[in-house]
């Protein structure tokens, strides 16, 4: 299904992410202020969230190989729906903050997003 190949690509996706993390030791802002350090706390919860989303999507979609019960995917699955609407409810509140910081103190942030 069309969902499974997502799924396949957002897991990739998010190694590479995690991969440049590491290699550019951060998230590549500076969390000099309090506002800064809370959006840092927040990019570390969704990159949590979305872990999740592609460790327990690999694992329901493995579920027959790796021997896991039907109640255990049941429940897994439950969460991993559960995940998926804190990231849609993230999306719009992620592009608000971006919008509004990019027209106020932040200026040139979409710009810096989408280049590097």
């Amino acid at each position: 299904s069309d969902l499974i190949i997502f799924g396949f690509a957002l897991a990739a996706l998010l190694i590479w992410r995690v991969l440049m993390v590491f290699k550019e030791k951060g998230f590549g802002f500076d969390g000099a202020n309090a506002h800064m350090r809370w959006v840092y706390r927040g990019y570390k919860v969704i990159y949590g969230i979305l872990a999740f989303m592609a460790l327990s999507g690999i694992v329901i979609y493995f579920s027959k190989e790796l021997g896991i019960s039907r109640e255990t995917v049941h429940n897994i699955a439950e969460l991993h729906e559960w995940m998926a609407w804190l990231i849609v409810a993230f999306v719009p509140l992620h592009i608000a903050g971006v919008v509004l910081a990019d027209n106020s103190d932040q200026k040139g942030l979409t710009s810096k997003m989408i280049s590097g």
